[in-house]
């Protein structure tokens, strides 16, 4: 009988790393779902280069939503056309990590009229939060609103200091305030 628990004990301690990989492995794509379900909930609005290329504009308005980013977003859930406008009702100093993050960025800072005034180009991935090597950070910026866009996207390699956006159908500060509201 000894023998028996001793065999089982033996062969689920060899079966435990293996289900710590499994269960693992489960949270990690739960995330991804969370994250795509995520983008799909927030509100979406399209934005155009000074050349008239069109980006798909997922807006991070509520502060859950400025937290969570594109956070465990997989490359292949964002297209190259797409990004996240973090928009703010008044400017300030704006600072960006990249935790849980699974390719580099390209981050615009932008004034009230959509002008890019400053950048912060290829901020790396991270995936996870586990250091070492360190959480990529971005300097302290003053700004409006902060654009993410895929590092190396034709419509990122475009932009430049002083071009401005359009936002052809941006919603009203009413709009934006309700919806910030809805969610509390």
């Amino acid at each position: 009988m000894q023998k028996v628990i001793t065999q089982n004990k033996t062969k689920f301690l060899l079966f435990l790393p293996f289900l710590s990989i499994l269960l693992v492995s489960c949270h990690s794509g739960q995330k991804t779902v969370e994250s795509a379900t995520h983008l799909a909930q927030l509100q979406q609005t399209t934005m155009l280069t000074p050349s008239g290329k069109s980006m798909e504009i997922f807006l991070a308005l509520r502060n859950s939503e400025q937290v969570q980013g594109l956070s465990n977003l997989k490359p292949e859930q964002l297209k190259d056309d797409q990004g996240m406008l973090f928009y703010y009702f008044t400017n300030g100093a704006r600072r960006f990590w990249m935790p849980d993050t699974y390719f580099d960025l390209d981050l615009f800072f932008l004034n009230e009229q959509l002008v890019v005034t400053d950048i912060v180009r290829n901020l790396k991935a991270h995936p996870g939060r586990q250091v070492p090597p360190e959480i990529a950070t971005t300097p302290s910026i003053e700004a409006f609103h902060v654009l993410e866009l895929k590092s190396g996207s034709s419509v990122a390699q475009e932009l430049q200091i002083g071009h401005k956006l359009t936002w052809p159908k941006a919603p009203s500060q009413s709009e934006i305030e309700s919806y910030i509201r809805q969610g509390q």
